[in-house]
């Protein structure tokens, strides 16, 4: 799969309640069969314009990676009759470098960066209409993330800790097949997130 993403988040750190991230990702997602119902996937891209925000201040940045890990097990698979359940899980890990930061109209050069790990899954309920499949359900992550400045100031950290400000929310989305093998999809998270995916999906099958 190929996707595009923008991704709003808001955390908690240590000193620096409520902050918003904001960034745009774009990357490849492989996924391989390993049972009739069960396939691992890994994901790795790139993301840009990241942007953190506070209530007096702003960090923004150019650039940044994200890589991860899953496994997709069919509970119930589903049928044009009957929706099925499909249970996720997994882990993802993005890192955001921030080279400028904006307080009171002023704008000033740093050098920080944003390593965040997440792990958890979702379970969702899966249904087909002809060439559309839909699924819905709750999610869950918990987040490890480490806010570090390479120039710290006298009397500041040069490392805080901090994590997701809500760990629950509700995964949504739909696939519509376009040929035998290859179908687009777009897929929402809100609450915990507030994230659009969209990307196209090749099946290597006959």
């Amino acid at each position: 799969m190929i996707f595009y993403s923008h991704s709003n988040t808001k955390y908690n750190f240590d000193g620096r309640p409520s902050i918003k991230t904001k960034a745009d990702y774009a990357g490849v997602r492989i996924a391989y069969g390993i049972a009739d119902r069960t396939s691992i996937s890994v994901i790795g891209g790139l993301i840009s314009n990241p942007k953190l925000e506070s209530a007096t201040s702003s960090w923004l940045g150019r650039s940044g990676y994200l890589f991860g890990a899953g496994i997709n097990q069919e509970v119930f698979p589903s049928t044009d009759y009957w929706p099925g359940v499909i249970l996720h899980s997994g882990f993802r890990s993005s890192v955001l470098f921030l080279d400028r930061q904006s307080a009171n109209g002023i704008t000033s050069g740093i050098s920080q960066e944003l390593r965040d790990l997440q792990y958890g899954g979702s379970l969702v309920s899966a249904w087909k209409w002809g060439k559309i499949a839909s699924y819905a359900g709750p999610n869950v992550w918990v987040s490890d993330a480490r806010w570090k400045n390479r120039q710290p100031s006298a009397g500041s950290p040069s490392r805080i800790s901090g994590e997701l400000k809500n760990k629950a929310g509700i995964i949504l989305g739909s696939t519509m097949r376009i040929t035998n093998n290859f179908d687009f999809q777009v897929e929402g998270r809100l609450i915990n997130e507030t994230t659009l995916n969209a990307g196209l999906n090749w099946s290597f099958k006959n």
